[in-house]
């Protein structure tokens, strides 16, 4: 009887066992992320350097904002990344959620967004623009390097 439990659970164990690795923020390499990604992200960062123009998350507190917001999209962009192997970007950034709009963003050198965006390397959204979901260099946390970028624009090219 006892060698019985002990050939159980000799075998049962590895599959009762519990493995605990963290998560990564955003599995998708410079893909669009989920507003609550983006809030798990900047709330990790130092307050210090990070602006939230307006109230970008206010669409997870009220369901009722939601509704309202449905064309919206959230767009952090910083000034800061780096080329190592592990390349990443990092404050001082800026967050913002807009409707159509285009955003003078000069020294953007990455963002990451919760919906489609185009970034440009000239003001008011002219120049050479690209979009976000075609990015060619991914950084970590869902990032796009966009080197460059002087505005991004949100529903207008994009």
């Amino acid at each position: 009887m006892q060698f019985i439990l002990l050939l159980v659970l000799a075998i049962g164990a590895p599959f009762l066992a519990v493995r605990s690795t963290p998560a990564p923020l955003n599995t998708r390499a410079a893909g669009i992320v989920t507003l609550a990604e983006m809030k798990t992200w900047v709330d990790a960062q130092d307050p210090t350097k990070i602006t939230l123009l307006g109230d970008p998350f206010a669409a997870r507190r009220n369901p009722l904002h939601q509704r309202d917001t449905a064309d919206m999209v959230t767009v952090t962009f910083c000034s800061n990344s780096s080329d190592t192997p592990a390349a990443a970007c990092s404050p001082p950034c800026t967050t913002i959620t807009a409707g159509t709009a285009c955003i003078n963003a000069p020294g953007t050198t990455c963002l990451f967004a919760t919906g489609q965006v185009s970034f440009c390397d000239e003001t008011f959204c002219s120049g050479s623009c690209h979009v976000f979901d075609t990015c060619g260099t991914a950084l970590q946390n869902g990032f796009c390097a966009t080197p460059g970028t002087a505005s991004i624009g949100i529903g207008l090219n994009a």
